[in-house]
């Protein structure tokens, strides 16, 4: 039984919410600075997030779950957990120069998808924690360590690791929990941003959920 929340109650999200989801996931990325330069413009940015929520919902190993207000039933949180077989990604496709998609820089679309190459587990099957997000007015309630804590007794439960990519703003939050760093890529921001423009290296770490007694 999932964990409770006081006031709150978790349900299953539908297509129906995805206007909801889409704005939860364009104000959680909204200070990712590798953004800045990887999309052309917003348009591009809201069009990828809306596929990427697509594919969660309609993906029959992830989980995509809410959690609302007694009262209200507004959404107030969003958890998305997949279930993966080794690497996500087909090696031989990459051969060949990648073609990034419309509405993406092509140089930064190459170093992020090298970069999500570098952090991918290739070996045997784990749980994602892909996504997290808490509405502001709802954060420090102990909603987003409950999400978390659900992730993490299903991936006891069925005796896979959890793990988790990790933006800069996030990573803190989940060593708090007991994760542990595995891995981690740097890309230099500087290399498209103009001179003392105040950006850096940007890093994307890897971490694995601590491990649960099942018993």
């Amino acid at each position: 039984m999932a964990p409770l929340i006081p006031g709150h109650h978790i349900t299953s999200a539908k297509m129906a919410d995805m206007e909801t989801l889409l704005g939860f996931v364009m104000d959680g990325k909204k200070h990712l600075a590798i953004n800045h330069f990887l999309f052309e413009n917003r348009t591009a940015e809201l069009a990828y997030a809306w596929a990427a929520i697509e594919d969660a919902l309609t993906n029959p190993q992830a989980d995509c779950l809410l959690v609302r207000e007694d009262d209200t039933e507004q959404i107030v949180a969003y958890l998305a957990v997949t279930r993966h077989y080794g690497s996500r990604y087909d090696m031989s496709q990459f051969k060949s120069p990648m073609k990034a998609p419309e509405g993406m820089v092509p140089a930064v679309f190459k170093a992020v998808m090298k970069m999500a190459i570098d952090l991918d587990q290739p070996v045997g099957e784990y749980m994602e924690l892909s996504y997290i997000y808490v509405v502001p007015s709802s954060r420090r309630q102990m909603i987003g360590i409950t999400l978390v804590e659900i992730c993490e007794d299903r991936a006891d439960w069925e005796g896979l690791p959890l793990i988790v990519n990790a933006e800069p703003i996030a990573r803190p939050f989940f060593l708090k929990r007991g994760f542990r760093d595995i891995k981690h890529v740097n890309i230099d921001l500087r290399q498209w941003a103009g001179q003392n423009s105040g950006y850096g290296v940007f890093r994307m770490s890897t971490l694995v959920g601590p491990e649960l007694d099942s018993e």
